[in-house]
């Protein structure tokens, strides 16, 4: 895996394309950028929405299925902190359940 030699992030094969519009806008963004937030990535994606678009959960399911598309390229995207930015990086072994690792939100029943 290629590294940016100024900032030492994963750098991706050139022309990466994913299934569904807002996976690749994702991608895009955090292909294009170091890190961002999670505030950053809702108003970049769905800031145009008049509604004010989808909440952080959706964000996050988002992610969980690009790093499942991401996974076969050896990269995901992560924070290292609850409240920390996300970025591309390059995916490390281990458990699925690793700490800062976007998973599906589960809806309880009211």
């Amino acid at each position: 895996m290629k590294c940016c030699p100024t900032c030492g992030r994963a750098m991706p094969p050139e022309g990466l394309r994913f299934g569904g519009a807002i996976r690749q806008r994702l991608f895009d963004l955090l292909n294009q950028r170091a890190e961002m937030s999670s505030e950053a990535l809702l108003s970049a994606i769905w800031g145009s929405d008049p509604e004010g678009g989808p909440d952080v959960s959706a964000l996050r399911a988002h992610i969980w299925y690009l790093n499942r598309d991401l996974k076969k390229y050896g990269l995901r995207v992560r924070k290292d902190h609850y409240q920390g930015p996300w970025r591309l990086c390059e995916a490390e072994g281990g458990d699925a359940k690793e700490k800062g690792e976007a998973r599906v939100p589960v809806s309880l029943p009211s």
